[in-house]
């Protein structure tokens, strides 16, 4: 009787110090801890929610510095395609607002790209729905060309001139003004889609975020003390009955 009674206060111990600093992740907890066959330990919720790192906003972050995982939003499948933006705009912005980098690639490939040094304008410019082939400055020459991009494409970069457009959802993306050796880009159906002025290519452009996964019915967050008492409750059951 006492071994159950100290084992069961031990429990309350281990519970306290265990499961309320991880209520704030109480969705994760919760659908580890229910499933199909009943319920699962406490312990492997726990973990898995501790392996999730989030912003506010619910999108997943790397590490500055670190960041390798890239979400399209932008892709024309040359001058005759339409509806290329991938995301609303609102969903866009909200996205660039969390990322540091904008990569643009031959569509399919990740070895004919060009990116964005981070937080450069581009990155900036697609915050604010620019153009992201001019600073505020209004172009972008040799020089700005080697401060701001990298990648095999970077020669296909340079503006000489300015660029008119102020929404890049309704307008060009990118415009190498000056230079018909350089991207061509626009968000318009039916028009420029090429590294140059007069081709025919395939691009798409990226940023460097996951974006949130979007939760179903099924899946809506309760409120993190109610999920920390279910976690607690959960965390209880399993350890009264190794004790009894």
């Amino acid at each position: 009787m006492f071994r159950s009674r100290a084992c069961l206060w031990l429990a309350v111990i281990h519970v306290a110090m265990t499961e309320l600093p991880v209520a704030a992740h109480g969705e994760s907890i919760v659908r580890q801890a229910v499933s199909s066959s009943g319920l699962i330990r406490a312990s492997e919720a726990r973990q898995h929610a501790r392996q999730i790192s989030l912003d506010d906003s619910g999108a997943s972050i790397a590490p500055e510095g670190l960041r390798e995982s890239w979400t399209e939003v932008f892709r024309c499948d040359g001058r005759d395609s339409a509806k290329r933006w991938l995301h609303s705009e609102q969903e866009v912005r909200k996205l660039a607002s969390n990322a540091t980098r904008v990569k643009i690639c031959t569509a399919g490939t990740s070895a004919d790209c060009v990116f964005s040094r981070a937080n450069t304008f581009p990155i900036s410019q697609l915050q604010q729905g620019l153009p992201i082939s001019h600073s505020d400055s209004g172009e972008c020459d040799e020089k700005c060309v080697n401060d701001t991009w990298v990648g095999a494409r970077r020669p296909y970069m340079k503006s000489v001139c300015p660029d008119e457009s102020s929404n890049i959802f309704e307008s060009h993306i990118y415009w190498a003004c000056g230079n018909r050796r350089g991207l061509h880009v626009s968000a318009t159906d039916r028009a420029s889609c090429s590294w140059t002025a007069y081709g025919d290519d395939h691009i798409s452009i990226y940023i460097d975020i996951v974006p949130p996964k979007k939760s179903g019915a099924a899946h809506t967050c309760c409120r993190p003390l109610t999920c920390g008492f279910l976690a607690i409750v959960l965390s209880w059951w399993n350890i009264r009955r190794t004790c009894l």
